[in-house]
């Protein structure tokens, strides 16, 4: 007898994705059934190219939560004709055992599930341009609170020396004149004074 492929022409198939850096886990479901479990190298392509291989006709639609990730993985998954949502993990229905046992097989094939029933909320996508921006946003509030940091680090090794820190010397944005003034405090010890060199680098 010779082989032949199955035809899933008409068949929706539910697919359930556990995203992570180095391998993704996939639950695949069709009426009611996991049809295939399987993990794999991290790729929009290489899964796009196994349903193509394997369940040819059928309608794909799948199914990540948000994470470290980002959204790259969804525009990918779209454009290789696979419809695709992403969710947050707290809005997706959890039943007690999976809570007890939190696995990267039991979160896809959950994620499975409740796809194919319909009661997953999508959360919104940016566009790139408004995800960079928002990249853009958030590095700049990690920097001010580095900056925050390493001030309220110089006041300290100021306090501990004993040397006064000049409370209305333009210390609200700390120019350029008042970092200068900084850097020409005398310091007796050599190691304090390299410790306040490098913190005053950091902070420029």
């Amino acid at each position: 007898m010779k082989n032949t492929k199955l035809n899933f022409s008409g068949q929706v198939l539910y697919i359930g994705m556990d995203v992570h850096k180095r391998s993704w886990v996939i639950k695949i479901m069709c009426e009611g059934i996991i049809i295939k479990r399987l993990s794999m190298n991290p790729g929009v392509k290489e899964l796009a190219g196994y349903l193509h291989r394997n369940y040819q006709g059928a309608k794909y639609k799948s199914v990540y939560e948000a994470g470290y990730c980002g959204y790259w993985i969804d525009r990918q998954l779209r454009r290789a004709g696979i419809e695709n949502i992403v969710v947050s993990p707290a809005d997706v229905p959890t039943r007690d055992k999976e809570r007890r046992r939190r696995t990267d097989p039991v979160d896809a094939s959950k994620l499975a599930r409740e796809l194919s029933k319909n009661s997953l909320e999508a959360i919104y996508i940016p566009t790139e341009n408004q995800e960079a921006l928002r990249s853009l946003s958030r590095l700049r509030t990690q920097l001010t609170k580095d900056q925050t940091r390493i001030k309220n680090r110089i006041k300290a090794l100021l306090s501990f020396l004993g040397t006064p820190f000049p409370e209305n010397y333009e210390t609200k944005h700390w120019s350029k004149r008042f970092i200068a003034y900084l850097e020409e405090i005398t310091i007796p010890e050599e190691s304090a004074k390299i410790t306040l060199s490098k913190l005053l680098d950091n902070l420029k």
